[in-house]
């Protein structure tokens, strides 16, 4: 049995490589030439590039300084909104009196 040796590529390679095909819109395969990689290489690299992104954005939680924000524009909401419901209470209770 005869090991096949794979080609390592430096990091550096690997991200310019990744950022003229998604940040520039190069084609994988006019990229792979510039660079002279193989193209199914690029588009394994791509692929875990994009793997990796999306799993970042969706594992992403607010921070505690943004949850706290949030907090406190609803409880501002919630008082503006109590105090028009409270507005209406009266509203009605004296157009009601005048009916009467």
């Amino acid at each position: 049995m005869t090991r096949t040796n794979y080609r390592s590529y430096p990091a550096k390679l690997r991200k310019k490589a990744i950022k003229m095909v998604i940040e520039e819109g190069k084609t994988t395969y006019k990229t792979s030439q510039e660079l002279s990689l193989p193209k199914s290489t690029l588009e394994s690299w791509i692929k875990a590039y994009k793997s990796k992104s999306s799993k970042n954005t969706a594992d992403q939680k607010p921070s505690y300084a943004d949850l706290e924000q949030e907090l406190v524009r609803v409880n501002q909401e919630l008082d503006r909104v109590k105090m028009e419901r409270d507005i209406f209470k009266k509203v009605t209770a004296h157009f009601a009196q005048e009916t009467l």
